[in-house]
């Protein structure tokens, strides 16, 4: 569980419109980081998983994706805040989404 203060924080990646979350998805969901592995909200990656930046043309579209880190796993895509924490879990829109958090 997230401490108190994480749970204050504004939640970053809930006012994505579909769109947007379609959009994310489809950016980064074909651009493996390496082994499969299993994370949701609020997980701290191991740092053995590969990170990489959001792309800028992603960014520019999604700007609340700036500043973030990815990894894809399986057929998820975590955005990854800068303590290598899981901030956002998007998947093909059939498919429910977690709702991100900024880290604290």
């Amino acid at each position: 569980m997230l401490p108190v203060a994480a749970l204050s924080i504004a939640y970053t990646f809930k006012t994505l419109t579909d769109d947007q979350r379609r959009a994310v998805y489809q950016a980064l969901k074909g651009q493996p980081t390496g082994p499969e592995f299993n994370a949701d909200v609020g997980v701290e990656l191991p740092p053995a998983v590969g990170l990489r930046p959001v792309p800028a043309e992603l960014a520019a579209h999604v700007l609340q994706t700036r500043e973030y880190s990815y990894a894809v796993t399986g057929d998820r895509v975590l955005l990854v805040g800068t303590r290598r924490i899981v901030t956002g879990v998007f998947v093909d829109a059939n498919v429910p989404t977690s709702e991100g958090r900024r880290e604290p």
